[in-house]
């Protein structure tokens, strides 16, 4: 069955195989829908005035997705700790009048906790999977119990501001973290408090002024020169739910130099041709007008089976 019906999202609406469909994107004479529910992977695909079929299957079994993902997220809790005697982040912010750029007492420390979002490809056993490398890789194996180590308290000094959108996304490296105002057990709760009010103040900052801050490891060891010599920038954007993202960002020692596009440049102005095939491939893609959800996507190509009757 398929005919045209009213949408309350004004936009025209296809009902099709008994499911709404709404119109997602035209280009040419070539219409694309989606099905009505956000969550459903359903996609339909029209061309000119030929009846729309189906290019993705509908899926509503939002119970069973959320069942699967609720269970995963129950086991990987069990790789977090938060059971710890210290902050694992202090970050310093210099007062209005400086004039030198060391950390003193006159710094605004904020006290933050990290929290591992992502689970390192490294650990895993295919993690090669997971990269895209340029030489031969290299296997690392930890040769030490992580439990028996102490992790030191890092101190970040603030540099500056720079705009949400002034930045290269191929300058950002390594796995991010997120960032949460401390919660450490050993400081009394005016403490925690004076420190989550000090959190929330910058995290605001950043989010009305649209910024993102660009901080330096601080060394806190003066016997060690090599230390003192390389500090990892980082940088820190605005998350969610009143958090921050921590992410590392290359410096001038890690870049590269480009490649010479001198040789694809002698082509630049003159006429180029297009192929055919590659671009009809381009327009039958579908063109998702929402976020990213990793829910929908899964590096292992094994289904899981759930028991319904567990559910």
């Amino acid at each position: 069955m398929l005919c045209i019906v009213k949408s309350n999202r004004n936009k025209p609406t296809l009902l099709l195989d008994t499911f709404r469909c709404i119109q997602d994107n035209i280009l040419n004479t070539t219409v694309y829908w989606k099905c009505e529910n956000r969550s459903c992977p359903g996609r339909a695909i029209q061309y000119s005035s030929n009846p729309a079929s189906m290019k993705k299957s509908h899926n509503h079994d939002a119970d069973e997705m959320k069942y699967k993902y609720s269970i995963g997220l129950y086991f990987k809790s069990w790789l977090l700790n938060n059971d710890h005697e210290n902050e694992h982040l202090q970050l310093y912010i210099p007062p209005i009048e400086t004039a030198e750029y060391i950390i003193d007492h006159s710094w605004h420390m904020i006290r933050c906790d990290l929290q591992e979002i992502l689970i390192d490809p490294h650990h895993q056993v295919n993690h090669d999977r997971f990269f895209i490398y340029t030489e031969p890789s290299r296997i690392s194996s930890l040769t030490q119990n992580s439990s028996s180590l102490s992790l030191p308290i890092y101190q970040l000094k603030a540099l500056n501001f720079i705009k949400q959108t002034n930045y290269c996304i191929s300058l950002i490296f390594g796995m991010p973290l997120l960032v949460i105002s401390s919660a450490c057990y050993k400081y009394d709760i005016e403490s925690i408090e004076k420190n989550e009010i000090a959190f929330d103040t910058l995290t605001e900052y950043l989010r009305q002024n649209e910024l993102m801050l660009i901080c330096r490891l601080n060394d806190c060891s003066s016997s060690s020169i090599m230390n003192q010599s390389f500090s990892g920038h980082f940088i820190l954007s605005v998350a969610s739910q009143g958090s921050l993202l921590l992410r590392s960002i290359a410096s001038s020692e890690l870049l590269l130099p480009l490649p010479n596009l001198t040789t694809r440049q002698i082509i630049k102005h003159e006429q180029k041709q297009k192929d055919e095939n590659v671009f009809k491939s381009l327009l039958n893609m579908n063109i998702e007008d929402e976020e990213y959800n990793p829910l929908y996507y899964e590096a292992c190509k094994s289904k899981i089976t759930l028991n319904k009757n567990l559910i």
